[in-house]
């Protein structure tokens, strides 16, 4: 069910079982067979004990075995590094301006909000790569050319690479996308592939769209990105960019892998307040580290701005709602975990499996 999640109705796959095990001893079960592996070994654990206190003998015994051998495995698995670690280090910030959202898109807010970047990029002279967050600069890249290339040269005087979130303009179709743009060493772009129904794209008949308009409700969509797209250079490695809610679509990285040695996510969680919201998309993209092996850099408007190691845990941290630049030294990892090689396709035949042999049990 999980699975089907991530593709059925345009996918949203929020809130996997196997999420709560970021911290936990069924961890290392993530670079093997992902997020829905740990989820059905999970399952596996919960129906096991449940069976040791409820079921027959012979199915105690089965459910001890089963017990018996994830336990095992999941102590070689836990530490296991799948990956190693570059020998020169990134210096890195991530500013996360807190932009009220109510705010964000006044065009009085616009200058202060350029202007604050700004400063929290240049600040710091012994950086190597500086990130903003999604759409961190509220406007068309095409009205603010201006600032865009001003940006650039500062960056390259100082020999610094910038990804900043903004809204691009395709040439053929006018139409907008949300999209990563590079300055300074490397000129670079990133479009959003994986965009949110009814909020960047509306899937309803034309009809309806008609009627959208004509009440003045937003009606426009915006263009989703090709699916082959580079990894964006930073020095001497790259990183495999996602914006928004793509980072929880685990599979959507590999298009980058193993090619690039960092992970890059870029969000606006503003909307979502200070709910738990904020908490499990960070929660999410720790498993998106530790199912790759790779290191991320995670910048959002508001928070929760983090830098999150290969293995998974926090290096880190800002506050959320406020001002800052986190800074960090990061080391790119190179290499591949079993599950860069083989997706999901492992537990959804295992699944398929399952349900045959249950079925097969339940005729006899």
């Amino acid at each position: 069910v999980e699975w089907l999640r991530t593709w059925v109705f345009f996918g949203f796959p929020w809130l996997g079982l196997g999420y709560g095990q970021i911290d936990g001893p069924l961890r290392g079960w993530a670079p093997v067979i992902g997020i829905h592996g740990v989820s059905l070994v999970t399952l596996v654990v919960a129906g096991s004990l449940l069976t040791l206190i409820r079921g027959g003998r012979n199915d105690r015994l089965v459910a001890g075995l089963a017990l018996a051998v994830v336990g095992t495995t999941s102590i070689a698995l836990y530490d296991r590094e799948w990956t190693v670690a570059a020998e020169d280090e990134l210096r890195v910030g991530l500013a996360q301006g807190s932009i009220p959202q109510d705010r964000k898109w006044l065009p009085e807010q616009l200058r202060p909000t350029l202007q604050l970047y700004g400063k929290l990029t240049f600040t710091d002279a012994d950086l190597d790569l500086v990130v903003w967050p999604e759409v961190a600069v509220p406007a068309v890249a095409d009205r603010v050319q201006g600032y865009l290339d001003a940006l650039d040269e500062q960056a390259r005087e100082r020999g610094l690479q910038l990804y900043l979130g903004i809204l691009t303009r395709d040439a053929d179709s006018g139409q907008y996308r949300n999209s990563l743009i590079g300055l300074g060493q490397s000129r670079a772009e990133y479009h959003k592939r994986h965009l949110v129904p009814f909020g960047e794209f509306f899937p309803v008949p034309d009809f309806a769209r008609r009627w959208m308009r004509s009440a003045g409700l937003p009606s426009q969509d915006t263009l989703a990105g090709e699916r082959a797209q580079p990894p964006l250079p930073v020095g001497s490695h790259s990183m495999a960019p996602s914006i928004c809610y793509e980072d929880a679509f685990g599979t959507e990285q590999l298009d980058f892998l193993p090619e690039a040695s960092l992970l890059m996510n870029v969000s606006n969680d503003a909307w979502f307040g200070d709910s738990i919201a904020p908490h499990q998309h960070l929660q999410i993209a720790q498993l998106r580290s530790l199912e790759t092996g790779r290191p991320m850099l995670r910048t959002t408007n508001t928070g929760i701005t983090a830098v999150i190691g290969a293995d998974g845990r926090i290096v880190a941290r800002s506050e959320q709602f406020e001002t800052d630049v986190l800074r960090a030294s990061v080391r790119p990892h190179t290499g591949s975990t079993p599950y860069m090689r083989t997706g999901n396709w492992v537990v959804v035949m295992l699944c398929l499996c399952l349900i045959g042999f249950g079925g097969y049990l339940t005729r006899r």
